[in-house]
């Protein structure tokens, strides 16, 4: 993880921030961790829902089809 490129432009901003601009910086990159954790469940949930209703489907086609 000592990748670093020094050259990188983000490198170079946030050797040039101050401590304030910093913080800022990493408040709002927590709030979009957030943001992309809270989608990312949401998503999981509903692909969930959806792989459960088709089981179901296709677990009753097998089903009346076993009966037919």
């Amino acid at each position: 993880m000592n990748d670093v490129d020094f050259s990188s432009p983000v490198v170079s901003k946030l050797s040039q921030s101050g401590e304030e601009e910093l913080l800022t910086m990493k408040q709002k990159v927590q709030i979009l961790a957030d943001e992309t954790a809270h989608s990312l469940k949401k998503n999981v949930y509903k692909n969930y829902s959806q792989f459960i209703e088709t089981a179901k489907e296709i677990s009753s086609r097998i089903l009346y089809h076993d009966f037919c």
